[in-house]
């Protein structure tokens, strides 16, 4: 490799997801905490960026990324919720403003990924567990978009079939079971 062909330039080095990319899916569907791995492709330190993303054909979020990469060291970004229901497939992200200047490279500022879309349940259902011999190495976690626990099971009962009715207003949320 040569030296950097732009002083500024910060890039898009890859989408871990949501993406149906077979390499990440077992982080994935996911509706809300997108990951990317933000690259700097430029000569001059990147210590901010804004980074746009969403599902396409809706408003996008934004996360003011701030840092200190060198010249081509990447760092992997957990971003914040985003609009995810949408009709599109196509999740859209792109950079602007790195350092608070204009990129002088374009070709890695956008890239967008095909998803699949996560399981969409009805806002009252039923999560069944039953137990094994180890009942307290049984657990399960519901939490909402801001991470906040919404509903959470620690058995006590070995060989013990447990059935809770959730009532859940429309939204994102994610399923911890742990065995």
């Amino acid at each position: 490799y040569g030296p950097a062909n732009f002083a500024l330039d910060a890039a898009i080095d890859l989408v871990k997801s949501p993406t149906a990319d077979q390499m990440w899916l077992h982080t994935n569907m996911v509706c809300m905490n997108p990951v990317i791995v933000l690259q700097n492709a430029g000569s001059i330190p990147l210590t901010s960026v804004d980074i746009y993303y969403g599902m396409a054909g809706t408003t996008p979020s934004v996360y003011h990324w701030t840092g200190n990469l060198n010249f081509l060291d990447k760092q992997e970004v957990t971003l914040g919720s985003f609009n995810y229901f949408s009709t599109s497939h196509d999740f859209v992200i792109y950079l602007n403003h790195p350092n608070g200047n204009t990129d002088q490279n374009h070709w890695n500022d956008t890239t967008h990924t095909t998803i699949n879309p996560v399981l969409a349940l009805p806002n009252q259902f039923v999560i069944q567990l039953k137990t094994n011999n180890f009942p307290n190495e049984d657990s399960y976690t519901v939490k909402d978009l801001n991470g906040n626990t919404v509903y959470s099971l620690v058995p006590t009962l070995a060989n013990t079939f447990y059935r809770d009715t959730l009532n859940l207003p429309n939204g994102c949320y994610e399923f911890i079971l742990n065995d």
